[in-house]
């Protein structure tokens, strides 16, 4: 329409605020600009070699040159083929029964495939026998994402009590996933439960007893 106001692409952003600079991404970009010769980078962890550059696994590098590897494979094994097709909402189902069974049943992975009969977890996403599930996503943040919306979307409306427990300490960006999913008291990330985790004398040690 002629009288119709043009808004300008600045104005559409205008409401939204500047959030504080992530602290251990400060400190990443401290040890960066520091120009001393004998720092050490204590933010960020991840594997580091003796100049202080980031040391990929012997282990890792092996698994990417198998899956490249396996991009040119043209027999009938749907297991050993890679596509770029779409998975299913639940992931990748290999990739999540192999993981259930990496962290709950390791022995059958070194019995080697034979073993995998044997598992409860043959299924991958989701154990009859345990009443256990399993869905593949995005790193570990975004796997806390999507489970708290989930429990936000189904046991929270049956459960008005529904109460998060988070360790003590945890990431700091695990209170803001938690308030963002609706799961905070009042709103308010001080006012999530917690739970011990590290004992407080030793600063190393895991306080069991306390967190059990």
């Amino acid at each position: 329409m002629a009288n119709e106001e043009k808004s300008s692409g600045n104005d559409v952003f205008s409401c939204v605020a500047e959030v504080p600079p992530d602290a251990i991404f400060a400190i990443k970009n401290g040890y960066k600009a520091c120009g001393a010769k004998d720092k050490v980078n204590l933010g960020i962890g991840a594997y580091r070699d003796g100049d202080g550059k980031p040391y990929i696994l012997k282990v890792v590098r092996q698994a990417e040159e198998y899956l490249v590897s396996r991009y040119n494979y043209t027999g009938d094994d749907d297991d050993k083929k890679v596509t770029k097709e779409y998975q299913g909402i639940p992931g990748d189902k290999k990739f999540v029964q192999l993981s259930q069974r990496l962290m709950l049943e390791p022995e059958t992975l070194r019995k080697g495939d034979k073993e995998a009969s044997n598992s409860r977890l043959n299924d991958g996403t989701k154990d009859k026998k345990s009443c256990m599930a399993g869905v593949q996503s995005l790193s570990g943040t975004g796997a806390l994402r999507v489970l708290f919306a989930f429990i936000k979307n189904t046991l929270a409306k049956t459960n008005p009590n529904l109460r998060v427990f988070m360790s003590d300490p945890t990431w700091g960006n695990h209170k803001k996933i938690i308030r963002d999913a609706g799961l905070a008291p009042n709103g308010e990330m001080k006012d999530i439960n917690t739970y011990p985790y590290i004992d407080t004398k030793t600063k190393t040690k895991l306080d069991f007893d306390g967190m059990i």
